[in-house]
This record gives structure tokens, C-alpha cells and sequence, in this order.
């Protein structure tokens, strides 16, 4: 039994990171903006999306390293680098652009 979990567990791999997430970042003005975050497995690499109001945006140049993902996403304000860590279903980080940066959590949607 303990080797099967251990086997899932090990082949879940990216795939335990799927779905969409709630979150938010702390704006320099200590607004908070709400975003989503939407991850999924394109052919065995994972894509990251990025949708705040109704437009969604595809990051760039994404990594995953154990419990820590990062990428690059361009909007209107310029192109931010983030980098986060994930626990389970809910992250912590923090993003940085040419002249912005701050804290980032979310939690991931159970439905």
C-alpha cells in the first residue's frame, strides 16, 4: 500500500499543480488586485495563464523547480517575472517589474 502512494505521489508530478487558482498581489499602493491563475499539462510541460478582468494572458518562459514555479508575463503596465512557491493548494510569492513589485498569494480552486 505505502508503495503505491509513494508511486502517485511520484508520478503526479507536475499534474498535482493543475486547475485554476484564486489569487492576489499587493500592489505598491497597498491595493490588493485579484487575479486568476490557470495551470495546465500541454503535452507532459506545463503552461501557465494569466487572466485579470476578462482577458486572459499566456506566460512565458515557465520553470518548475520541487515546490517553486516560476515565469514571465507581459500586460499593459510591462512584463513582470514571478516567482512562486506551492504548498499543497495554496502559494506564496512574489512578482517584480521595471518599476512595481510585491507579494502574491493564492489558493487553488476546488471547483
Amino acid at each position: 500500500m505505502h508503495l503505491f502512494l509513494f508511486l502517485a505521489v511520484l508520478l503526479a508530478g507536475p499534474g498535482s499543480w493543475h486547475g485554476m487558482w484564486d489569487c492576489s498581489a499587493e500592489a505598491p499602493d497597498g491595493r490588493t488586485i485579484p487575479w486568476v491563475m490557470r495551470i495546465v499539462d500541454a503535452g507532459g510541460k506545463l503552461e501557465v495563464y494569466i487572466r485579470e478582468d476578462a482577458e486572459e494572458r499566456r506566460a512565458e518562459e515557465v520553470r518548475r523547480q520541487a515546490d517553486e514555479l516560476s515565469f514571465r508575463f507581459t500586460v499593459e503596465e510591462g512584463t513582470f517575472t514571478v516567482s512562486l512557491r506551492i504548498t499543497g493548494d495554496t502559494f506564496s510569492g512574489t512578482f517584480k517589474g521595471t518599476e512595481h513589485s510585491g507579494g502574491l498569494k493564492g489558493t487553488r480552486k476546488t471547483s
